[in-house]
Protein backbone atom coordinates (compact mmCIF):
# COMPACT_ATOMS: atom_id res chain seq x y z
CA UNK A 1 0.00 0.00 0.00
CA UNK A 2 1.74 3.40 -0.72
CA UNK A 3 -0.21 5.24 1.87
CA UNK A 4 -2.94 4.23 4.27
CA UNK A 5 -5.15 7.83 6.20
CA UNK A 6 -7.29 7.50 8.80
CA UNK A 7 -9.08 10.26 8.94
CA UNK A 8 -9.91 12.15 12.25
CA UNK A 9 -14.11 11.41 12.78
CA UNK A 10 -12.50 7.60 12.58
CA UNK A 11 -9.57 7.66 14.78
CA UNK A 12 -12.20 9.27 17.31
CA UNK A 13 -14.58 5.72 17.50
CA UNK A 14 -12.10 2.60 18.58
CA UNK A 15 -13.83 0.04 17.41
CA UNK A 16 -14.62 1.19 13.87
CA UNK A 17 -10.63 2.21 13.96
CA UNK A 18 -9.61 -1.25 15.11
CA UNK A 19 -11.87 -2.99 12.43
CA UNK A 20 -10.38 -0.89 9.62
CA UNK A 21 -7.08 -1.54 10.51
CA UNK A 22 -7.72 -5.27 11.02
CA UNK A 23 -9.30 -5.00 7.36
CA UNK A 24 -6.52 -3.67 5.54
CA UNK A 25 -4.67 -6.78 5.25
CA UNK A 26 -7.29 -8.27 3.42
CA UNK A 27 -7.56 -5.30 1.73
CA UNK A 28 -4.06 -5.43 0.40
CA UNK A 29 -4.18 -9.31 -0.52
CA UNK A 30 -7.23 -7.99 -2.75
CA UNK A 31 -5.44 -5.35 -4.00
CA UNK A 32 -2.19 -7.77 -4.86
CA UNK A 33 1.24 -6.22 -6.66
CA UNK A 34 -0.62 -3.14 -7.73
CA UNK A 35 -1.25 -2.17 -4.28
CA UNK A 36 2.05 -0.27 -3.71
CA UNK A 37 0.47 2.14 -6.09
CA UNK A 38 -2.78 2.47 -4.66
CA UNK A 39 -2.92 4.95 -1.55
CA UNK A 40 -6.18 4.36 1.15
CA UNK A 41 -8.20 6.33 3.01
CA UNK A 42 -10.83 5.59 5.86
CA UNK A 43 -13.05 7.83 7.78
CA UNK A 44 -16.44 7.95 9.40
CA UNK A 45 -19.19 9.72 8.56
CA UNK A 46 -23.18 9.80 8.99
CA UNK A 47 -25.80 8.00 6.86
CA UNK A 48 -28.68 9.78 6.08
CA UNK A 49 -30.85 8.68 9.01
CA UNK A 50 -27.67 10.12 11.33
CA UNK A 51 -26.50 6.64 11.79
CA UNK A 52 -22.27 6.38 11.74
CA UNK A 53 -20.78 4.44 8.36
CA UNK A 54 -17.57 3.97 7.21
CA UNK A 55 -15.91 5.48 3.87
CA UNK A 56 -13.30 4.01 1.97
CA UNK A 57 -11.44 5.73 -0.81
CA UNK A 58 -8.91 4.04 -2.97
CA UNK A 59 -6.78 6.30 -5.24
CA UNK A 60 -3.90 6.25 -7.38
CA UNK A 61 -2.42 8.23 -10.39
CA UNK A 62 -5.23 8.05 -12.46
CA UNK A 63 -7.90 9.32 -9.91
CA UNK A 64 -10.39 7.69 -7.22
CA UNK A 65 -13.23 5.24 -6.16
CA UNK A 66 -15.27 5.56 -2.82
CA UNK A 67 -17.66 3.32 -1.05
CA UNK A 68 -19.52 3.13 1.88
CA UNK A 69 -19.68 0.33 4.78
CA UNK A 70 -21.96 -0.15 7.84
CA UNK A 71 -20.03 -0.98 10.89
CA UNK A 72 -21.39 -4.38 10.75
CA UNK A 73 -19.87 -5.21 7.81
CA UNK A 74 -16.49 -4.62 8.66
CA UNK A 75 -16.80 -7.67 11.19
CA UNK A 76 -17.42 -10.41 8.40
CA UNK A 77 -13.96 -11.23 6.20
CA UNK A 78 -16.01 -12.71 3.75
CA UNK A 79 -18.54 -10.22 2.80
CA UNK A 80 -15.64 -7.07 3.04
CA UNK A 81 -13.58 -9.55 0.59
CA UNK A 82 -16.71 -8.90 -1.92
CA UNK A 83 -16.94 -5.29 -0.71
CA UNK A 84 -12.93 -4.76 -2.02
CA UNK A 85 -13.18 -6.70 -5.04
CA UNK A 86 -15.83 -4.76 -6.01
CA UNK A 87 -14.12 -0.96 -4.94
CA UNK A 88 -11.15 -2.18 -6.16
CA UNK A 89 -12.86 -2.93 -9.49
CA UNK A 90 -14.03 0.71 -9.65
CA UNK A 91 -11.05 2.19 -9.12
CA UNK A 92 -9.32 -0.03 -12.56
CA UNK A 93 -12.59 1.44 -14.48
CA UNK A 94 -11.20 4.80 -13.72
CA UNK A 95 -7.65 3.89 -14.69
CA UNK A 96 -8.65 2.46 -18.06
CA UNK A 97 -11.13 5.47 -19.10
CA UNK A 98 -8.04 7.79 -17.97
CA UNK A 99 -5.38 5.41 -20.47
CA UNK A 100 -8.33 5.09 -22.82
CA UNK A 101 -8.36 9.21 -22.94
CA UNK A 102 -4.56 9.51 -23.13
CA UNK A 103 -4.40 6.89 -25.90
CA UNK A 104 -6.69 8.75 -27.47
CA UNK A 105 -5.64 12.43 -27.53
CA UNK A 106 -2.02 10.89 -28.11
CA UNK A 107 -3.79 9.49 -31.53
CA UNK A 108 -5.17 12.45 -32.61
CA UNK A 109 -4.02 14.90 -34.96
CA UNK A 110 -3.49 18.60 -33.35
CA UNK A 111 -5.70 21.14 -34.10
CA UNK A 112 -3.86 24.73 -35.36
Amino acid sequence: MKEVVYGYWIQQDRELLSLTQQRMAQLEEVLGASGSQVSAEWDRSADARGEAVVTLRLSDFTGSATTVFQPEELKDPSHMRTRFYLLWSALLQVRIQHQLQELQEAGSPEKE
